[in-house]
């Protein structure tokens, strides 16, 4: 009786369990990225991921929760063309300037970019004076955005079946760079349990033992879920085909044309209602 108690709770926690997958994109982490206008060979030896200027860096994930958090020092040019660019699906941030006020717009499901309630201060050099912290994120039909202790909340629509693509875009003339770059999903992970031999649970029939040691002993180990789980595709062995194993259907391009661009930016950025001096 006691052993199909415990057989019972394992089978209703198996399809329940959730878990958590956080990347940090550095120079030495970019297999599964598509690094447009630029040598991947160029960004593996900088200290920090530094896009050079109107290169792009992209990634397709399925649809899901997904977030990408920036620490960023962004140079903000007068033309819009010179605008840092994140984009989450059919979602993108928009560094942009008013003078010598920087400014975050908001284009959701490609509509025209609007002005979000968070400015940021330039210095001579056009570069934000304070180290941004912000964080884009989708899950279900909602987008936000959240930096210094305010989170904005919108309402999307679904994006297609091809899933959810990160892109990067640093301005024309300008290299953007990243003091940290992190991506983070959440998805549901069902949990496939070994087969136990239930004779080995006779000999842990005495007093005292728990369900757990049981478990245990028998080779029958839940794995926690619910743990962060590092991702580090640098050191993944690539297959033939070039996908890294564990890593999806994502392949590493080592050089794509500029004239092959990723995303909506380009478009976006002369769509904003940001008057310029």
């Amino acid at each position: 009786m006691r052993i199909s108690i415990i057989l019972i709770g394992l089978t209703l926690t198996s399809g329940l369990l959730s878990a958590k997958q956080i990347m940090s994109v550095t120079p030495q982490t970019l297999a599964g990225w598509t690094i447009v206008g630029a040598e991947a060979s160029a960004l593996a030896g900088q200290p920090e991921l530094t896009l050079p200027a109107g290169a792009q860096l992209a990634r397709s994930f399925d649809n899901g929760e997904l977030a990408v958090q920036l620490k960023t020092r962004p140079v903000v040019g007068v033309n819009e063309s010179d605008w840092p660019t994140v984009e989450l699906g059919t979602t993108a941030l928009i560094f942009s300037r008013n003078g010598a006020v920087g400014k975050l717009l908001l284009s959701v499901g490609g509509q025209t970019p609007q002005p979000l309630p968070i400015e940021f201060t330039l210095d001579a050099q056009d570069r934000s004076k304070e180290l941004l912290v912000i964080t884009l994120s989708r899950q279900g039909s909602s987008v936000s955005v959240e930096t210094a202790g305010q989170i904005l909340q919108f309402k999307v629509g679904p994006d297609d079946s091809r899933g959810l693509e990160i892109v990067a875009s640093a301005g024309a003339s300008t290299p953007w760079t990243f003091q940290s770059l992190t991506v983070t999903r959440n998805f549901d992970e069902p949990v496939r349990l070994p087969t136990v031999d239930l004779t080995q649970y006779s000999k842990f029939s005495a007093s005292g033992d728990t369900a757990n040691s049981r478990l245990v002993a028998a080779g029958c180990v839940l794995p926690d879920f619910n743990e962060v789980i590092p991702v580090d595709p640098a050191v993944a062995k690539v297959s033939p085909s070039g996908n890294a194993a564990g890593a999806g259907k994502f392949t590493l391009e080592i050089f794509t044309p500029p004239a092959v661009r990723r995303g909506r930016a380009d478009a976006l950025r002369p769509q904003a209602p940001v008057i310029k001096k």
